[in-house]
């Protein structure tokens, strides 16, 4: 199951790539990549709730 869900995968990815119409189609969303930055005090926020969730299941498991 796992070996048809990478191959269908592969081939919608390179039918995708191959297909002329998709570069210049007028109704293509375009997606800013400032969109999805994270300010510094999320970062600093999520990587210490990381830490705190690495130490917790090492601790318990």
């Amino acid at each position: 199951m796992t070996i048809v869900f990478v191959v269908l995968m592969l081939l919608m990815i390179v039918m995708s790539l191959l297909d002329r119409r998709s570069k210049n189609n007028p109704t293509v969303i375009e997606v800013d990549t400032k969109m999805f930055r994270t300010s510094p005090g999320f970062l600093v926020g999520s990587v210490i709730i990381l830490g705190i969730l690495a130490a917790l299941y090492t601790v318990f498991y």
